[in-house]
């Protein structure tokens, strides 16, 4: 909004004695009778040519501001409107002088900052470092004073696993996954990311003008919603436990199974393969065992002979499909 400031100018395109007059007066405020110029309209003007109208008594006339509200973006944003004033004396021949009349229009910081996108996603890496920047977010604000400043609405961010089931944003540490340039708008990572915790999570950006007047708080808000897509950052995990125990007798049948082992990976759509190794110096149970690469079923090979050694430790190995590939090892023994 803009309020009417003190007259700034008042230039003559008119030649007359009426007006030698004006000039030997203090002020024209104070000075000229019977100030002419059309009403106040009652609806928004297209122009400002009529901003304001003049009241007149016998010896005063005055500049008063019109019934509806000046903006500066009537006016293409000018700073100033110019309107045309006669002035008439009561003389026998009543003479008539024409001036024209400069107002300045003073700012008031009155406008809402908007955000060019009020709604956006993105979709970023779960490995993405800490301090990397995600997207720009950019606010205008029609005010020629105004300052603009940015941040994140914590309480605010909603978060979901892959599988859609909303999570507690805070208690896991999403809401803090993210943040804002106060200044430039700049979102960036804040934290460690973990897809497999939340893949995608709700921000709430808000913009306010620090140098708001009327009314005082002057801000606005924007959605920005990010899905983390998945990074091989886990190696499988054997279940229920990475130690196993096997117990096999000198006459169980070649082929025969002695056990089974499991293995699960956090990172989306691993597939997950078996293989066998020694473990330290002992090579008797990785030279007879076999296990299915796919199920995990480890197999006897060949027979045991207790009488020459009475004990084997042997290890699995759980690897994934993942780029880059992952593994992790379990334990099998006779004796733990």
């Amino acid at each position: 909004m803009s309020t009417i400031m003190p007259l700034c100018s008042v230039q003559p395109f008119m030649p007359c004695r009426l007006w030698k007059t004006l000039l030997k007066t203090p002020t024209l405020s104070q000075s000229l009778p019977r100030m002419a110029m059309a009403p106040a309209p009652t609806t928004t003007p297209s122009t400002a040519s009529t901003a304001a109208r003049w009241t007149s008594s016998e010896s005063t006339s005055r500049l008063e501001r019109s019934s509806w509200r000046l903006e500066r973006d009537w006016t293409g944003r000018k700073k100033s409107v110019h309107s045309p004033v006669s002035a008439t004396d009561r003389g026998n021949r009543p003479l008539t002088g024409y001036c024209n009349v400069t107002i300045t229009l003073g700012n008031v910081n009155d406008e809402m900052p908007q955000f060019s996108e009020a709604v956006r996603s993105t979709t970023v890496r779960e490995n993405l470092a800490v301090g990397s920047s995600v997207l720009t977010y950019t606010a205008t604000d029609s005010d020629d004073d105004s300052s603009l400043r940015y941040s994140c609405l914590r309480n605010l961010t909603l978060a979901y696993d892959e599988r859609g089931r909303k999570i507690d944003a805070a208690a896991k540490g999403v809401d803090r996954y993210f943040d804002i340039n106060s200044t430039s708008g700049i979102v960036y990572v804040a934290s460690v990311l973990d897809r497999e915790t939340a893949e995608r999570i709700v921000v709430t950006i808000l913009v306010e003008d620090t140098k708001a007047v009327q009314p005082p708080q002057q801000s606005a808000t924007a959605i920005l919603t990010i899905t983390l897509s998945d990074y091989n950052d886990n190696a499988p995990t054997f279940i229920p436990s990475s130690q196993y125990r096997a117990n096999v007798s000198e006459g169980l049948a070649l082929d025969s199974a002695i056990l089974r082992v499991e293995a699960t990976d956090a990172d989306r759509g691993q597939e997950i393969r078996f293989e066998l190794a020694s473990a330290s110096q002992d090579t008797l149970g990785v030279n007879s065992f076999n296990i299915d690469s796919s199920t995990g079923v480890v197999t006897l090979k060949q027979k045991l002979d207790f009488e020459v050694k009475t004990s084997f430790t042997f290890l699995i190995v759980a690897k994934d499909n993942g780029s880059p590939q992952l593994s992790s090892s379990a334990t099998v023994c006779s004796e733990c």
